[in-house]
């Protein structure tokens, strides 16, 4: 009996492992698309608060060169997210195998906490960025309040989130310790 309810719950958390792993592949590939579309074709467009209301800039405003800098910067979150979500694909692979609380998931965890944190940073440095690139260009217009530009649309949370996840994973790299320690007393 017991052995039949381990089997339903390993096919469970292969099951959900394998949930994990498609939707992390669908969050590459979308990504992957939103920075490669735009780059590459015309269908570019580039709206930027400013003093006077809304700036908005096309693909024709731009040499290709100049436009993959503008995408560049643009596509800096896109780029974390594309490596916290290869992390996901890497820890779903580690909880098919039955690897739940082991020193790999927590290293994994840690990585996907990194990205996490960095893909805060890159939101809050993406408007700072590209009006400085866009200044170089001469294509900008000016921001007084770029502070406020910079800070909204769930950046500084992302950043939060990284910090408490990085947390998380140390704590779970003492408890594996602890886990451990008791083993080779017992």
């Amino acid at each position: 009996m017991e052995a039949n309810s381990v089997t339903r719950t390993e096919k469970m958390l292969s099951r959900w492992s394998m949930a994990m792993q498609t939707f992390a592949v669908l969050g590459i590939l979308w990504n992957v698309a939103t920075i490669a579309i735009p780059a590459a074709g015309y269908f570019f467009t580039l709206t930027l608060p400013s003093n006077g209301g809304v700036k908005v800039l096309t693909a024709a405003d731009f040499s290709l060169v100049e436009r993959w800098g503008v995408m560049a910067i643009l596509s800096m979150t896109a780029w974390c997210w594309i490596w916290i979500m290869v992390q996901v694909v890497r820890m779903s692979r580690c909880f098919s195998r039955g690897e739940l609380l082991t020193t790999s998931i927590v290293r994994l965890l840690r990585a996907f906490a990194w990205g996490l944190f960095a893909m805060g940073l890159a939101e809050i440095a993406t408007v700072p960025l590209i009006d400085a690139y866009l200044r170089f260009l001469r294509k900008g217009a000016p921001i007084d309040d770029l502070w406020a530009a910079c800070i909204g649309g769930g950046m500084l949370e992302s950043f939060m989130a990284g910090i408490l996840f990085v947390i998380l994973a140390k704590i779970w790299d003492i408890s594996i310790a602890m886990r451990e320690e008791l083993e080779l007393t017992v």
